[in-house]
């Protein structure tokens, strides 16, 4: 691409974009780098190489585009929530806390930031922050199986068990009813009503004789009350990352 400087690396960053959306993911980097070796102070290819390196399962590069992104544009909420849900994931939740309370802040009615969020304090054992992030996600997206399933799980932790399958149950009907298979939400495509199901069965009497494991647990996998029986099958529960808008 032959330009000067702005429209070229306009292009390459649209390009990058085109080729990360086929899933074309080192050709997709190469031309973020392009847009990077053009101008470095701009947000958005940083942002945009932390996505694709992230893709890649290059933890570590895609943490320092997207610190690099953060850095050069402190508002960007796609980036704040992408670099605090990459915290989250590897485990480092404290270090994401910071990211996704900002992410949330500025822009309270987020999806994404306020599923991150409310999941990260859940598991930061804050219960009482987490139950006021998961209501202020059920108001912005009521319907929502996400928000209702991590409600649910809140409720069980408190010992509010039937509340918790009550909520399980409605969302199963309103899945049935809307005939809606995913939650743009949950990972990796994963279907609302296995994590239902999942969830329902910490309800059973069985189940709740067992206490909560202590500590946290690995992985995105909502928690278990007793053992645990196929953890290699249960669907994850995190934000897949926003790609960018520019």
């Amino acid at each position: 691409i032959e330009a000067d400087p702005e429209t070229a690396a306009n292009a390459y960053n649209n390009q990058g974009n085109v080729l990360l959306g086929l899933g074309k993911t080192v050709e997709a980097i190469e031309s973020y780098r392009h847009v990077i070796a053009i101008d470095a102070g701009v947000a958005v290819p940083h942002f945009n190489l932390g996505n694709a390196l992230r893709a890649l399962g290059q933890i570590g590069e895609a943490e320092a585009a997207y610190r690099q992104s953060v850095e050069l544009a402190p508002g960007n909420v796609d980036a704040l929530n992408n670099l605090g849900g990459l915290l989250k994931d590897a485990g480092r939740r404290e270090d994401a806390l910071e990211f996704l309370r900002t992410a949330a802040a500025i822009e309270p009615s987020n999806e994404s930031a306020l599923f991150n969020l409310t999941d990260c304090l859940e598991r930061l054992n804050l219960l009482d922050d987490a139950a006021a992030a998961a209501e202020k996600f059920l108001a912005v997206a009521p319907a929502s199986p996400a928000a209702n399933i991590l409600m649910a799980r809140l409720e069980r932790r408190a010992g509010k068990l039937e509340a918790a399958l009550a909520r399980l149950e409605g969302v199963a009907r309103e899945l049935v009813v809307a005939d809606e298979l995913r939650d743009p939400i949950l990972a990796d495509g994963a279907a609302p009503q296995r994590v239902v199901d999942i969830e329902r069965q910490h309800l059973r009497p069985a189940a709740v004789q067992h206490p909560i494991g202590g500590g946290e647990s690995g992985g995105n996998a909502p928690r278990r009350l007793g053992r645990e029986r196929h953890p290699a099958v249960e669907p994850q529960l995190r934000v897949v990352p926003s790609l960018g808008r520019q």
